[in-house]
């Protein structure tokens, strides 16, 4: 499904995450990739299932970034905690009820 959505919030994340590792993690709200505890063990642990074009767009997004794949999904649930603009984006790809 593309419906060029995709590509918007491809490019939301991409700049979000250029300008959290060029700020500070305070100032943004977000935790830069870098500064993510990927060898520490958290407290939950969820199973995602992918299309393999998803598992692949995930895959590049984290070769590209040059960060776990994990690490790249935690700065994207704190950019949809902190950041309403990103989380209605993200709410219009929920299905309608």
């Amino acid at each position: 499904m593309n419906d060029g959505r995709s590509s918007s919030v491809s490019d939301r994340m991409r700049r979000q995450l250029d300008r959290s590792e060029a700020s500070s993690p305070s100032t943004m709200g977000v935790v830069a990739p870098a500064q993510l505890p990927s060898s520490k063990p958290f407290p939950r642990r969820i199973t995602l299932d992918l299309t393999d074009d998803d598992h692949r767009a995930l895959k590049q997004a984290a070769l590209d970034s040059r960060v776990p794949m994990a690490d790249l999904l935690r700065v994207l649930v704190r950019l949809w905690r902190s950041d309403p603009d990103f989380a209605g984006a993200a709410a219009r790809w929920f299905p309608q009820q």
